[in-house]
């Protein structure tokens, strides 16, 4: 017999409760023919991606199974008009139109390669012929092979034809299909893949591994407490622990109504940073109950599972705004021949600004209303970045009558040199965190001086004494070094000597750029001396660069190591500023490069805020703020 995630009794509680009785055959068949080498996860949470079946095989390959008891005599069907399309199912009944479940089968695929699973978007990347490792079908519970091949046969699609459609004519042909295409070892399906497959069906919050003790203030108790039907505002200057009050908020909501907590934020970067601090204060509650997602990605998810909006965007506004964040230029020097600018702009890959029509996807939103997921809690963090529209969309779709409501960011938002007071939806006062807590007395007083000089005092600047300050000054190394030009064989010495004088270990100590080049190059440097050294970056390779930089493919590699990107304690991490966000370090080198690749003030200074203990400013022929380390360092 097969082994069944979670156990027979729970998926039979499940099915019977939501009278599917075709899951209840099928799954029945499947355990008892197939052996115990096949895994049979019974709707695994993706963080969002609820797949009905998954079926997995150690070293031969994966299917994904998408269930549907739908009367296809109830739906008419329009195909489409290109081979990029695979047409939508219209309501005979409401005229209501809903994605094939072909679309929905895919849409599993391609995030299990493109946004759940690291090792194997690596190893897709690599290698291509890894995509076919994973098959895909649609169970039709109430039609027939032949009934299906009727409503479906003016399909366009391309890859159609590689995705199984089973009726009910024969349960013995689907098992037999199942053992066929898994049959075959596949040398492409490495140990890695199949043990990061196996962590990402049955999710669970890592080991906490923090350094750092978190003992929260009185006011920080307070309002981490959850509560039904409270809607709130927490603000508070940078270092106050306001992300820190919304992952305990969170933990204390999932254990007030045993219900998935819907935690939304802004940035990518902030995912993993909010799923470590929920693990710091309860590593052993289930990973599933806590869906964590930025804005876009989540109504995305939601558009493409219910309705038939098809729309890609990229992930943030903020994120695309700047081209060489993705591409530095000194990277498309190497393949602009082949990968202009204008091509990926065109493409739609790099688009200046996401325009996020929030009147057509309410409209789609609304007809659907009644299937759409509904949560106790929302919390949302970052919430300056968000629109007034996304807010509304959130709270009148998403949340349940008398739901925990709670919005965590700053009151204000900048913007082209102006700041300004965000608007929300929630009524009454910002809670104000009023006591940041620091970790240097001397980092802190560089960051104040910083923001004063450079961006006209944009942040709240509280006197020192309203601090609490984790780590002495006696224990701290603030540095700056100023150079014209620097080497990788230079850096590598700035850093080693670091390491031998201070005694600070290459696991404490990150180091961050505004590009990616030299850091890269740096990477490789470094692997040279220590081969055995553990290094965690939120970019590829050089390796990696060098054999995709001319397609596209480099795109989805910098996007699937920024998601998987978090503070590794047993490894030297290299990261962008961008990339960084949400996270500190103990030892934090921060590059700065003049001439073209000269970063923002803004940037510089929320990476000054990320360091904890030991901070050394790399200066690389920027003049505008050298003058200013040169005087405060």
């Amino acid at each position: 017999m097969a082994t069944l995630y979670p156990s027979e009794d729970k998926i039979e509680k499940d099915i019977v409760e939501r009278e599917k009785d075709g899951e209840i055959v099928l799954i029945a068949a499947l355990n008892e023919k197939l052996d115990d080498s096949y895994e049979i996860y019974y709707k695994p949470f993706l963080n969002g991606d609820v797949p009905d079946l998954i079926i997995l095989r150690e070293g031969h390959g994966a299917y994904v199974i998408e269930i549907k008891d739908i009367d296809l005599d109830d739906y008419s069907y329009d195909a489409g008009n290109s081979s990029n399309d695979f047409g939508k199912l219209i309501n005979n009944a409401t005229n209501f139109a809903v994605p094939t479940p072909y679309e929905q089968v895919e849409w599993y695929k391609n995030n299990l390669y493109n946004s759940h699973a690291h090792a194997l978007t690596i190893a897709n990347l690599c290698n291509p012929s890894l995509y076919s490792a994973i098959k895909t079908a649609v169970y039709f519970t109430n039609a027939t092979n032949s009934q299906i091949a009727e409503k479906f046969a003016s399909c366009l699609h391309r890859d159609r034809i590689y995705i199984k459609a089973w009726g009910n004519d024969n349960i013995n042909t689907i098992i037999d299909n199942i053992k066929f295409d898994l049959d075959r070892r596949n040398g492409l399906c490495s140990d890695e893949v199949y043990q990061e497959m196996q962590s990402i069906l049955k999710p669970k919050f890592t080991e906490n591994t923090a350094t750092n003790e978190i003992n929260l203030s009185n006011q920080q108790v307070t309002l981490s407490q959850s509560k039904a039907a409270q809607q709130i505002k927490i603000t508070g200057p940078v270092g106050c622990g306001k992300t820190v009050v919304l992952a305990k908020r969170a933990v204390n909501a999932y254990e007030r109504t045993n219900e998935r907590v819907l935690i939304l934020c802004y940035n990518v970067p902030l995912i993993n940073y909010i799923e470590d601090k929920i693990s710091y204060f309860d590593n052993s509650l289930p990973r599933d109950m806590f869906l964590i997602l930025h804005f876009h990605g989540f109504i995305l998810q939601q558009l493409y599972r219910h309705t038939s909006f098809k729309l890609y965007w990229t992930d943030t506004d903020e994120e695309m705004l700047e081209f060489e964040e993705i591409f530095p230029v000194q990277d498309i020097s190497d393949v602009e021949e082949h990968f202009p600018k204008r091509e990926l702009l065109t493409a739609g890959v790099f688009d200046k600004k996401n325009i996020l029509d929030m009147d057509e996807i309410n409209k789609f939103l609304e007809d659907v209303k009644d299937m759409l997921p509904k949560f106790d809690t929302i919390l949302i963090d970052e919430v300056q970045e968000f629109e007034y529209e996304w807010l509304q969309c959130i709270k009148t779709y998403f949340l349940k009558p008398k739901g925990e409501y709670v919005l965590v960011g700053q009151e204000t938002h900048s913007f082209s040199n102006k700041t300004k007071k965000i608007k929300t939806n929630v009524k009454g006062k910002w809670n104000n965190l009023s006591v940041p807590y620091r970790f240097s007395y001397a980092i802190d007083i560089l960051a104040n001086e910083f923001q004063r000089t450079f961006l006209n005092n944009k942040y709240e600047i509280y006197h020192p004494v309203e601090a609490k300050f984790l780590v002495p000054d006696s224990d701290c190394v603030i540095k700056y070094h100023f150079f014209e030009e620097l080497q990788l064989e230079e850096l590598y010495s700035i850093l080693a000597g670091y390491v031998e004088d201070y005694g600070i270990r290459p696991e404490e100590i990150s180091i961050v750029a505004h590009h990616i080049a030299k850091l890269r190059g740096f990477e490789q440097y470094y692997l040279s001396y220590h081969p055995e050294q553990n290094i965690h970056t939120s970019f590829e390779s050089k390796y990696q660069f060098d054999h995709l930089k001319r397609s596209q493919k480099l795109y989805r590699l910098r996007k699937i190591k920024k998601s998987q990107f978090r503070i590794e304690p047993d490894a030297l991490k290299l990261s962008t500023i961008h990339n960084f966000k949400g996270y500190e370090s103990d030892t934090l080198f921060l590059i700065l490069e003049g001439r073209r690749h000269r970063v923002t003030d803004e940037l510089i200074y929320k990476a000054i805020n990320k360091c904890r203990k030991n901070l050394i400013v790399i200066n690389i022929n920027d003049y505008s703020h050298h003058e200013f380390f040169e005087n405060n360092i």
